[in-house]
């Protein structure tokens, strides 16, 4: 898969080696924030006009930031939990807009 532009919109706890391979599906078009975000509109403006973004578990992306994310098409989870109830993506509000989420490691 490629991408044109790779957002981690918080600290997910990268390596260098991954952030390596990520550069090479985004063109090393990629944009890094190691703290949390204070609200939606933060997050929102992280976002801009990415089409993917990386997540931990600190950072809540619900179903207000996925329609607000227009270029969005991908959200991976960087985390160990992925279950639709209690995960910390609104995956149900992702899948109705066409973004696929996956949980990585």
């Amino acid at each position: 898969m490629k991408f044109n532009k790779i957002t981690l919109i918080d600290d997910c706890g990268l390596t260098q080696p991954v952030m390596e391979k990520l550069g090479l599906v985004a063109g090393n078009n990629i944009v890094m924030y190691n703290d949390v975000a204070e609200n939606d509109k933060e997050i929102i403006n992280r976002i801009g006009d990415s089409d993917c973004v990386l997540v931990s578990w600190k950072t809540k992306v619900n179903a207000a930031v996925i329609r607000n994310s227009p270029n969005l098409k991908y959200i991976g989870m960087c985390c160990s939990l992925y279950n639709e109830d209690a995960a910390n993506v609104d995956i149900r509000e992702a899948r109705k807009q066409g973004v696929v989420v996956k949980g990585v490691r």
